[in-house]
């Protein structure tokens, strides 16, 4: 399965933030989907969006970073968000990072 990273977030507004996130090996499968969770909740088990980022045609070479405008978020919130990617052997999560969106 991919091996990934959640780099971070950048640029938090009130209702919007930009999701960094980095393939660092593909698991010798074409990863077929990436992309970030984002969540209020810490486990990922409720409220959650999910938002898959275009794969770039031919795929890339790895360590490959790729990113995210998240839009359409409620102000002044805690929220959680992770990378993810997924081959034909499965899918993998990045680790979580939090972040509060301005009021």
């Amino acid at each position: 399965i991919p091996y990934l990273i959640t780099n971070g977030v950048t640029n938090i507004k009130d209702t919007a933030v930009t999701c960094v996130g980095t393939i660092q090996f593909s698991g010798y499968l074409l990863v077929t989907e990436q992309g970030f969770d984002v969540s209020t909740d810490s486990l990922f088990v409720q409220n959650l969006i999910h938002y898959p980022v275009q794969i770039s045609n031919p795929p890339p070479s790895y360590p490959y970073s790729y990113s995210l405008i998240v839009n359409s978020l409620s102000k002044n919130t805690q929220y959680y968000v992770r990378s993810y990617a997924i081959n034909t052997k499965g899918t993998n999560y990045g680790n979580v990072i939090s972040f509060k969106t301005d009021e």
